[in-house]
């Protein structure tokens, strides 16, 4: 093999400039070594020293500077927006103000949002960081409902001009105006050196306004829909996935995949799982981590599931307030609770405009006066209503039997056995949303009336591999075959063995969850306690969306975790950021940043197969996508004891291939598809 190779010095010791030239050559055996076969022996032995399983990360978000105000747990996405080599964080936020965090590039963050972005917030959902204009520097993508579905409005799509984000949807053709956007996906669909954006919508309730769309680019920098892709769908998102060495695209939805093609080709492949009596896949689907997980050079799916809360409720560890959350009232469920030590109960509804009127109080259905408030709630300007009344008050004395509540309204009073009773009626789709403040505790035996309260969401997770043109689960096998209540979920080699690990995170009903740790062994997972130090017990809101990054550049990946429950109501969605950072293990490490020349600069793609002591891994440039989120997509591998890869080949989306021996571990590489490329 002929290797072409230039190295220069980017930044000390951690990111090092490689270029290497478009050489060609075969995929040869992997040589033997016994500094590898030592490193395999001791990962598989998991000897003490190697991975301490109760020190992993360390909870670093104070102190990094992304603490921010509470918010909604959408997604966030990781890019480098000023081209330093250091990663840099936009944090979605939903429906509030988006932020974008800068790395100081000494393990702190600075909020730029003020200088690098301006615009409306909308409902924003899942973002993309990619050069779609091979020009250098990271351009956004970020998708957004509209009310639910309900409303078409203006949707965003971000250029980077010199690190100012300009929005540049209309002139690009990317105003999906009445698309319920979820989240994207950068792909080069056609292989022309341009990248393409799928766009993930779900569907809209009243018509089929929002279908997902492939939008591919022209070679002026605007985008035309391959209508042939267009699809229908309820999915959150869509990822690329490597079978068979042949990159597929799969946008998964239950209880089918909306859409499971061959790059490139409009025919829609059959999703088959054996052993099942359908080609359906299993309800409640929140997320999927795609990577190699066995070493066969071929990617794995696996998926995690949870049920939306629909009804639940909490207690306060005080004891003096209940959050209660019941959807879909037309059927006129009741919610009653004890609460024997009350003098005042304060009641403030959510969701629903409840206004004086209707809300009625005791057996005689007194109107009340409500009071409409626009008031801060744990930090952010919310509207309510709100209502105090004494619990011995006689007005509030019994509740009208069912037959006399048929009026739309809420229905409040104490019962002849003493319990605080809530009732409601109401349309189709409205949902009773309220918390009840008493000024002496505590609220216990919170009861469900017509309906039982759902406070378990576990589910099983899904882990398929490919086989002969189908999928088989083996989520048993691997040690995986528990209920989670997990609805994010990260692949990477956290502890860099050079073996694909698993992080989730978690949530509950109405409370959070701890996030999991799963330690992948070779050909099963052990699970590690307390995530490795990420469980995030401490936190009692829902759990949202994980993502990975290694924002200080020492090689060990760390995670983003946004708290809060993105499907609930105003009263369980919000909660914090909280960055883990990776405790190093001492094992060894290799990144890539590739950039293609005659294929998109961004390389998305592209396969790579590194060799170092005797071990094959294969990665895959996809971007770092996945739902609502964006992990890094800078290409790591663990090395576990080796020193230096043996050798690394690249085939990139242009049909190219690249091979080089020897790379010195520890560094962060650039390599280029064609060291003549004169892109920036």
């Amino acid at each position: 093999m002929r290797k072409c190779l230039s190295r220069t010095s980017r930044i000390p010791g951690a990111l090092l400039a490689l270029s290497l030239a478009s050489c060609g050559g075969g995929e040869p055996a992997p040589p033997a070594s016994l500094e590898g076969s030592r490193a395999r022996e001791v990962a598989d032995a998991d000897l003490p020293g190697v991975r301490s399983t109760d020190a992993w990360f360390s909870e670093v978000t104070a102190e990094a500077g992304i603490s921010t105000a509470l918010h909604p747990g959408y997604g966030h996405s990781w890019g480098d927006i000023d081209g330093d080599g250091w990663l840099d964080v936009w944090i979605v936020n939903h429906m509030y103000r988006p932020t974008i965090h800068r790395n100081n590039r000494n393990g702190s963050f600075i909020d730029i949002t003020n200088t690098a972005w301006s615009g409306s917030t909308v409902d924003f959902h899942g973002g993309a960081w990619a050069d779609f204009d091979n020009d250098g520097d990271p351009d956004f993508a970020v998708l957004a409902g509209g009310d639910g579905g309900t409303k078409c409005c203006d949707k965003p799509f971000y250029v980077n001009h010199g690190g100012v984000m300009t929005n540049e949807a209309r002139i690009r053709n990317l105003n999906d105006r009445c698309g319920r956007g979820r989240t994207p996906l950068w792909l080069d669909w056609n292989n022309d050196g341009l990248l393409d954006l799928y766009m993930v919508n779900g569907r809209r309730l009243q018509d089929l306004e929002s279908p997902s769309r492939l939008m591919l680019q022209q070679a002026d920098g605007t985008f035309t829909e391959l209508v042939a892709l267009q699809t229908q769908s309820e999915a959150f998102m869509a990822q690329t996935i490597s079978l068979r060495g042949t990159n597929h695209l799969l946008s998964l939805n239950s209880p089918h995949p909306v859409a499971f093609h061959r790059v490139g080709d409009v025919t829609q492949i059959p999703f088959r799982i054996r052993d099942s009596t359908s080609d359906e896949l299993p309800s409640h689907i929140r997320d999927a981590a795609i990577a190699d997980f066995d070493g066969d050079l071929q990617d794995e799916l696996f998926i995690v599931r949870t049920k939306p809360p629909g009804r639940s409720f909490r207690v306060t560890d005080s004891g003096e307030r209940v959050d209660v959350l019941v959807k879909n009232i037309s059927d006129g469920p009741g919610v009653t609770m004890l609460a024997p030590n009350a003098g005042m109960l304060t009641f403030r509804f959510w969701m629903v405009p409840w206004q004086t009127g209707d809300v009625r109080i005791g057996q005689g259905a007194k109107m009340v006066s409500v009071r409409r408030v626009v008031g801060d709630y744990l930090g952010e300007k919310l509207v309510w209503s709100e209502f105090t009344v004494s619990a011995a008050h006689p007005d509030l004395l019994g509740v009208p039997p069912d037959d006399q509540r048929e009026t739309r309204g809420v229905y409040i009073g104490r019962q002849s056995d003493g319990r605080i009773g809530v009732y409601a009626k109401g349309a189709s789709g409205e949902a009773l949303e309220f918390d009840l403040n008493v000024d002496f505790g505590p609220i216990s035996s919170v009861q469900g009336i017509g309906f039982d309260f759902r406070m378990s969401i576990d589910l099983k997770p899904s882990f398929l591999f490919y086989e002969s043109g189908e999928f088989v689960n083996r989520a048993k096998e691997w040690g995986l075959n528990k209920s989670l209540s997990c609805g994010s979920v990260i692949a990477a080699d956290f502890d860099n063995d050079m073996d694909v690990d698993l992080f989730m995170a978690c949530t509950g009903s109405t409370t959070h969850q701890s996030n999991r740790l799963f330690e992948n062994k070779g050909d099963y997972f052990l699970e590690v306690v307390d995530a490795g130090g990420g469980a995030v017990a401490w936190s009692a809101e829902p759990g949202g969306v994980a993502s990975v990054a290694d924002y200080d550049n020492d090689g060990y990946l760390d995670v983003l975790v946004a708290e809060g429950c993105e499907v609930c109501g105003p009263l369980l969605r919000f909660g914090n950021r909280t960055l883990l950072k990776n405790i190093r293990s001492g094992n060894h490490w290799i990144q890539l940043d590739l950039i293609g020349c005659q294929s998109n600069r961004d390389a998305i793609g592209a396969r790579l197969i590194a060799t170092a002591g005797g071990k094959q891994q294969m990665r895959i440039a996809g971007g770092g996508m996945h739902r609502a989120a964006q992990d890094q997509k800078r290409i790591h591998f663990g090395l576990a004891l080796n020193t230096h890869v043996d050798r690394l080949r690249i085939e990139w989306p242009s049909g190219i291939i690249t091979v080089t021996d020897g790379l010195a571990a520890d560094h962060i590489y650039e390599i280029r598809e064609d060291v003549n490329c004169l892109r920036p």
